[in-house]
């Protein structure tokens, strides 16, 4: 009798919802295993490699080039001045040429950034890197994500750029690892330089694999997307929608204008090492993508398992006689019970 109600438990669960949103989150997954998503995945993570390199050891490079702390706020904020003065006119470049030759020119300039860091006489003379490395940064990043809007079907929209974004969190939890070793190692510029190759090859890369496209005839463009005047009122009107823009900009201020420029100069004030400075910044990159991808994954995997497990209990309950005793202690595995929604609720091995 036991035996009978688990494997109505488990047919239960099979009629109801949760195999099918498994079944249908794996076919939306292997749609987004096509070469264009994979492609444009891994610039990224490229991008986000080369970005992370400089991260930890900008401040300190430029303090030991003679910056004050006032000079390197200043350098700091050209970088986000260059990114809003170049967003409109590399959006209107990217609609007239197409998406992939401005993606490849970005990992070119994020190249060309990074010798200029390698080969600056001085603090001031790295503003010209910033400069370039902005515009790299506003020709790959945002404009990726274009570019899967054109090769990807509005339903895996969604799942596209949920990966893509996890490619970027992966790529920055590397960057920092490699340019905090690179220049306890072999100095500053020898940093610079390997990110300037990391970059040269991502444009290689780009160049080989990525696939032409531009804005069709029927898609919204980019360039004239960024200054749509009525747009911008309407979502100004909205309140959630303004608090959301306060706290974006609460969050840049706090890591972009304190903590990425700030923090490693205090760090190494107190006596933490270069490497440990970019092991710091790599555990914040992969502790941001956490809960997120936790409470994405977690109960996906969880579905999966109990599937498993319950048909096995199935293979063998058929398999066992109406006379027949189940040997196997129940308290290895998880018992199964099904509510009068359909919800299954996992009973994980018991204490005890």
């Amino acid at each position: 009798m036991a035996l009978q109600n688990r494997f109505e438990n488990a047919r239960s669960f099979v009629d109801y919802s949760n195999l099918q949103a498994v079944s249908r989150v794996s076919a939306t997954y292997r749609r987004l295993l096509r070469r264009e998503v994979v492609d444009i995945c891994l610039l990224i993570f490229i991008a986000d490699v080369v970005t992370g390199v400089q991260t930890p050891i900008f401040p300190l490079y430029a303090t030991s080039l003679g910056a004050s702390l006032g000079l390197l706020g200043v350098i700091t904020a050209v970088l986000g001045l260059t990114r809003l003065l170049s967003a409109l006119p590399v959006g209107i470049l990217s609609d007239r040429l197409d998406r992939k030759t401005v993606l490849v020119g970005g990992m070119v300039l994020f190249a060309l950034s990074f010798i200029c860091y390698a080969i600056a006489p001085s603090a001031a003379w790295l503003s010209a890197g910033r400069v370039l490395q902005a515009v790299a940064m506003v020709a790959t990043f945002p404009l990726g994500i274009a570019y899967i809007g054109d090769v990807v079907d509005p339903r895996d929209r969604g799942a596209a750029i949920g990966v893509y974004t996890a490619a970027m969190g992966s790529g920055f939890a590397v960057g920092p690892l490699i340019g905090s070793w690179a220049s306890a190692s072999a100095g500053y510029p020898a940093a610079y330089l390997a990110g300037a190759l990391l970059a040269i090859a991502g444009a290689l890369f780009g160049a080989l694999r990525l696939v032409k496209k531009k804005a069709g005839s029927g898609e919204v463009s980019l360039g004239p997307a960024l200054i749509n005047v009525r747009a911008l009122r309407a979502l100004a009107q909205e309140p959630a929608m303004l608090m959301a823009c306060v706290a974006n900009i609460a969050m840049t201020l706090s890591m972009t204008g304190a903590i990425f420029t700030y923090f490693p100069v205090y760090a190494r004030g107190v006596g933490i090492s270069t490497v440990m400075i970019g092991s710091l910044f790599a555990l914040r990159s992969i502790a941001s993508g956490l809960p997120t991808q936790w409470d994405r994954h977690t109960k996906r995997a969880a579905a999966l398992a109990d599937v498993l497990l319950l048909t096995e209990r199935a293979r063998k309950a058929q398999g066992l006689g109406d006379g027949e005793a189940d040997d196997e202690p129940d308290d290895d595995w998880s018992s199964i019970y099904g509510d009068s929604d359909g919800n299954v609720t996992p009973l994980r091995r018991q204490a005890g």
